[in-house]
């Protein structure tokens, strides 16, 4: 018998378990390309060639909104990094839900609290 619930996210309705009673992980394709630009965006600020925030969205064709929000993504947790890479995640953290995260922490502590890893 395994522990496990119902979660419902963005429509969807998945199994939530403990990880150590669900091997297969699953990784979600659009949360990891969400990670993976969160990466590319803190890499385009930091290019000499964009000596400004605007100038770095511009170099990722993304506007200015969209492109901060990603860049606050480029600073999380390097476990919590992992563990989506992995498709180690809480079942309710999707692409979605992360990325409409206004008020994420800069503590890696907390941001393990605000999104389940703790």
């Amino acid at each position: 018998m395994v522990n496990a619930s119902l979660v419902r996210c963005s429509g969807e309705t998945r199994i939530a378990t403990a990880s150590a009673n669900w091997p297969n992980a699953r990784r979600d394709p659009s949360l990891i390309k969400l990670i993976v630009r969160a990466h590319q965006a803190k890499k385009a600020l930091a290019e000499p060639a964009n000596p400004s925030l605007e100038a770095a969205a511009s170099s990722m064709g993304l506007s200015n909104q969209y492109f901060c929000s990603l860049l606050r993504l480029g600073y999380l947790a390097p476990d919590i990094t992992v563990a989506i890479l992995d498709g180690r995640q809480p079942a309710h953290l999707n692409r979605q839900y992360l990325a409409r995260i206004n008020n994420l922490p800069i503590d890696w502590s907390s941001q393990r609290e605000m999104l389940g890893f703790a």
